[in-house]
């Protein structure tokens, strides 16, 4: 990505991004079961996107015990490190 450069510092364009990103830094990664559950009205949904939202980093507040359970698992699955994953130079 280019940034332009402004006389005097930096233009708005710039300043709105970098005020996004702290917003999305600070709220944007958290989501809450409840509000899945009030938006994806299939039954097996609000489970599903959790599970991918949890799956890419993100929180998901309020959810039932067992996909908690099931994403913590998910998670250190994921980072341990086999003698496979890594290489030599």
């Amino acid at each position: 990505m280019y940034e332009t450069q402004h006389p005097g510092g930096e233009g708005p364009e710039l300043r709105r991004a970098k005020q996004s990103q702290k917003r999305w830094s600070a709220v944007g990664r958290t989501w809450d079961y409840q509000e899945l559950l009030s938006v994806l009205k299939d039954r097996d949904a609000p489970d599903a996107l959790a599970n991918r939202l949890t799956e890419k980093g993100f929180f998901v507040l309020h959810a039932p015990a067992e996909l908690a359970e099931d994403a913590q698992q998910r998670l250190v699955s994921q980072s341990v490190v086999s003698d496979n994953d890594i290489c030599l130079k």
